[in-house]
């Protein structure tokens, strides 16, 4: 699915919107979905890669209270800065932008990049932008943290448009992924 030593750059979307996420596992399912993206953004750094980072979630730093991109970069300083915004972002709710926003910065990423997107749900919008990142040269994984409805129909909608979906519902899920059963599959 991912192969680093190919990738040209890889950038990670972090969806904290709570209504992306099953209403009883919300915090777990988001609390998850933050350390996925710090693991991801880690594993790509130490394999010598560039790595971006955007999330619709809230950063009490800025002057509007909404989280910046860092734009894809390398080296230890970089993912010092990823982790600290991971590790200050709050969740959101304020309707489903994600997409929007994907398709605000994919435009500006160059041909070859590798979108993550780490959420809760899919739906045909987010399915949809995805898509035509593919067919304008990108690559997109699409991982959902927790619990979710209807893994296996997303799954299926997702291969039709050839977009991979690994679901990660626990810890368990995420250290299997780190040990590459989950990337190599």
């Amino acid at each position: 699915l991912f192969e680093p030593s190919i990738a040209l750059e890889t950038m990670t979307f972090l969806d904290l919107n709570m209504q992306s996420y099953h209403y009883r596992s919300r915090i777990d399912s988001t609390e998850l979905a933050i350390v996925i993206a710090a693991s991801i953004s880690n594993w790509i750094i130490e394999k010598g890669q560039t790595v971006g980072f955007y999330t619709n979630g809230e950063d009490p730093l800025t002057e509007d209270g909404k989280a910046q991109l860092l734009p894809s970069r390398n080296g230890r300083a970089h993912l010092i800065r990823v982790l600290e915004t991971l590790a200050r972002i709050q969740t959101c709710d304020e309707g489903d932008f994600l997409a929007a926003q994907i398709q605000n910065h994919r435009v500006h990423l160059p041909w070859g990049t590798t979108l993550i997107v780490i959420t809760g749900s899919v739906g045909d919008t987010l399915l949809n932008e995805l898509y035509l990142a593919r067919r304008a040269g990108q690559n997109a994984i699409i991982i959902i943290s927790g619990r979710a409805v209807g893994v296996k129909d997303i799954q299926t909608r997702a291969r039709y448009f050839g977009i991979p979906v690994i679901p990660i519902a626990n810890e368990n899920d995420l250290e299997r992924w780190g040990h590459g059963r989950i990337l190599a599959a």
